[in-house]
């Protein structure tokens, strides 16, 4: 019986936080907020983005990811509002060992956006698409046999055109949850 009680104990850990093998659905997203300020410039900016994946083999996961961002900048007396939709294919991987309760996590994706500007004063507004390239990493900490909250920290990537060729760049804070689904 003693022997029964070891065995389960052991294989318990096993069953409840191994939800990042083969066959199983990531579904989730997170949210990004970033805000910054200088002398001249004040940002703001907040991102969601909900998310699809599918492992193909154990802790690789392959899906797409779409998001909405919307970007407010106050240059002195001048603002406007910058609203992005994005959507991107990623790809997501977990280092430690199936069994554990918090792993580690590296996720890489690449997308398409399609972008409008509002300018405040003078009023007026246009349109634009870009490039983005993401990258974010972070603990994935299994709370039950489904869920996981994850923290992220990130860098992301946007080049603009045709209008210009702006490149931004930023490094970014995020909190999400993913939930897990399979056999």
């Amino acid at each position: 019986m003693k022997k029964q009680i070891l065995i389960g104990f052991l294989i318990f850990p096993v069953m409840i936080f191994a939800q990042i093998r083969k066959d199983q659905w990531l579904i989730g997203g997170n949210g990004i907020f970033t805000y910054s300020k200088s002398k001249e410039l004040k940002f703001t900016s907040f991102q969601v983005s909900p998310a699809a994946g599918y492992f193909f083999i154990d802790k690789l996961a392959a899906g797409l990811r779409g998001s909405f961002t919307s970007d407010t900048y106050n240059w002195g007396t001048d603002k406007f509002r910058n609203s992005t939709i994005t959507i991107a294919p990623f790809l997501r991987y977990y280092f430690l060992p199936l069994e554990q309760k918090v792993n580690l996590f590296a996720d890489a994706s690449f997308g398409y956006s399609w972008s409008k500007n509002k300018h405040f004063d003078p009023p007026g507004s246009f349109r634009y698409s870009s490039y983005n390239a993401a990258f974010m990493m972070g603990p994935a900490i299994f709370l039950n046999e489904h869920t996981a909250l994850e923290v992220t920290i990130g860098y992301n990537y946007l080049s603009r055109g045709p209008i210009d060729s702006t490149i931004t760049q930023r490094f970014q804070v995020g909190v999400g949850i993913q939930v897990h689904i399979g056999k």
